[in-house]
């Protein structure tokens, strides 16, 4: 019986992996045996859900019923997040990370001359099914402000937010 063989090698080619296959025709009953080759750059790209894509996120302060939102547009380099938008108070950057298996943490900070403090998001996401988008959720805190009139703000400066992460293609291009 002639069974043909085909093996396959990974050589790194600048910052790459170039997969080189050769053959040859030998005799043997023997089934062939699988190779896998993994690339050393599949190491460091981290598993999970990206969460590049576009962000509604909803927060409330303490108890109050009143609920917040901001809009953002987010984009994931391994485990970084960074990202521009706006709510209500003016313009908004998020910086944070993503760590396995579902944490994700990030700083709200606002552009220019913004009086409210960096606020700290902390919380966890949930991967898309075919029904829902990613979700988000968790606690956020930030340090106590001074007002216009330098008076210190004396509601909560605490509370849960939630987002709904759409990951498909833009809407608005």
């Amino acid at each position: 019986m002639r069974i043909k063989r085909v093996r396959t090698y990974a050589l790194p080619v600048a910052n790459a992996i170039m997969l080189v296959a050769t053959s040859s025709i030998v005799a043997t009953a023997a089934p062939a045996q699988k190779t896998e080759v993994t690339s050393p750059a599949a190491k460091t790209k981290p598993s999970g859900t990206n969460l590049t894509g576009t962000w509604s996120i909803k927060f409330h302060e303490g108890a109050s019923p009143k609920t917040h939102i901001m809009a953002v547009k987010v984009i994931q380099k391994n485990t970084t997040l960074a990202a521009t938008g706006v709510d209500e108070y003016g313009d908004v950057i998020l910086s944070g990370s993503v760590t396995e298996p579902n944490k994700i943490t990030f700083k709200r900070t606002y552009k220019g001359s913004q009086v409210n403090p960096p606020a700290q998001y902390d919380g966890t996401y949930t991967p898309a099914t075919a029904l829902t988008p990613v979700s988000a959720k968790g606690k956020w805190n930030a340090p106590p402000f001074a007002d216009k009139i330098q008076k210190s703000k004396a509601s909560a400066n605490s509370g849960d937010w939630e987002a709904n992460i759409f990951t498909g293609p833009p809407i608005n291009k």
